[in-house]
Parts: C-alpha cells; sequence; structure tokens
C-alpha cells in the first residue's frame, strides 16, 4: 500500500496539486473504508488487489484533472452530517454553516419539543444538495422544511439527503419550479418563518478567474 500511496502523493504533486499528500490520503481511506488516516501508517503493509490499485490510480488521475475531491467521493460534510454531492450541486462550504448557526440563535424556541406554538416553517430556495435546510432542521428540531430548487438533478440529490439526514418526524416538501414559482403548488401556502439561500452569486464575466475545479465541475446553473 505504501508504494501506491507514494505513485498517487506524486502524481497529485506533478498535476500541480497543492495537498497532494491530504488529498491521495483522502481518497485511499475512502477506497478502503478506513475512517482515520492514521491507519495508513499503521496498516502500510496492506497489499492492495488489483482492483483497489486500478480504482484509486482512477481516482487519483479524476484528481489530477482538477476535479473536486468531494465529486469524487460522492459526498461532502456539512454541520456533522454527511451529504450525498455530484455535479449536479455545488459542494458546500464550511463558511455557509455560519448561516445555519445563526438561525438556531435566532430561534432558540424551536428547540423546545414541547412549546404549544407551531414549528418552525423554513423554506431552503436554490436548495442544491440541499444542506442549508436540512442542516437548520437538525439544528433547530421543531420545523416544517420546504426544499425548492429549478434543477430536477439537483433535487433528486437534495431529496435523498433528506431522507438519509431528517428525522422520521420532520415534515418536509422538495418542489420544482424558478424560484418562488416552485411554491405555486404546496399544499400549505402559509408564510415562512426563516428563508435560507444560496443563489447564484458570479457574474458570468468572471468565470475566466475561477479556479478550475469550481469553473469546470461545479454546475453553471448554480454559479452564474
Amino acid at each position: 500500500m505504501r508504494t501506491v500511496l507514494a505513485a498517487g502523493i506524486q502524481a497529485l504533486r506533478l498535476s500541480g496539486s497543492e495537498n497532494a499528500r491530504l488529498d491521495a490520503e483522502v481518497l485511499l481511506c475512502a477506497l478502503l473504508g478506513f475512517t482515520d488516516r492514521s491507519a495508513l501508517i499503521l496498516r502500510e503493509a496492506l497489499p492492495l488487489t488489483a482492483e483497489q490499485r486500478r480504482d484509486f490510480q482512477a481516482a487519483i488521475a479524476r484528481r489530477a484533472r482538477s476535479e473536486p475531491l468531494a465529486y469524487i467521493l460522492g459526498y461532502r460534510e456539512f454541520c456533522s452530517h454527511r451529504f450525498e454531492v455530484n455535479r449536479h450541486v455545488l459542494i458546500p462550504r464550511p463558511e455557509t454553516e455560519l448561516m445555519v448557526e445563526a438561525v438556531g440563535r435566532d430561534f432558540p424556541e424551536c428547540r423546545n419539543f414541547d412549546s404549544p406554538g407551531p414549528p418552525l416553517r423554513v423554506l431552503d430556495m436554490c436548495c442544491g444538495s440541499g444542506c442549508l435546510g436540512i442542516s437548520v432542521a437538525g439544528e433547530c428540531g421543531r420545523v416544517e422544511l420546504v426544499l425548492a430548487d429549478k434543477s430536477p438533478e439537483a433535487l433528486a440529490v437534495c431529496r435523498r439527503n433528506a431522507e438519509n439526514i431528517l428525522e422520521k418526524n420532520t415534515r418536509w416538501w422538495a418542489v420544482q419550479g424558478d424560484l418562488f414559482q416552485a411554491l405555486d403548488d404546496l399544499p400549505d401556502q402559509r408564510p415562512f418563518d426563516v428563508i435560507v439561500a444560496n443563489p447564484p452569486y458570479i457574474h458570468p464575466d468572471e468565470a475566466t478567474a475561477l479556479q478550475p475545479d469550481v469553473r469546470d465541475y461545479e454546475p453553471a446553473m448554480a454559479l452564474f
């Protein structure tokens, strides 16, 4: 395993990667089912099968072409949850977790499940993977959640994340449409207490200035 890992690190360094060792170790851990990179040291003499070698080399080749690590792995950690991601959704950013924390601070009463009041009604507009709305539901507890996106492919990812992460007693809807048009067919038309959103925020003229892993891989519909 040690020589295979070293070859992967070298390939990423030659491609210009700034985090060659970290990326290679994360990819190999994911392939072998290790939860901690220290296992690569403790078990460095572990022989790899031919299939494992091929899979690791293929993952390294994808990363060497600047494909984001999250897309290669198929997931990204966000607010202590593992969200499925693919090229139809933006990769959740750590700084976006601040928005989730802000909602929790502003609505502390929603954590009280014995409260006689209605649950917090939350809309995640341009939801993508659903990381914002689903994490708000996890932070606040007593929530009714609506997840809306224009992209049917993104909404499919969002639905899977909601099914896998949300508490079973959480009421939620996933609706497709352009911004607030997506809400037209909702059975409940009450106003929302909270709207969170990470809409397209980059002007198309700025595309050439983006890093290749963003410009060439993340969905243009969600960026521009």
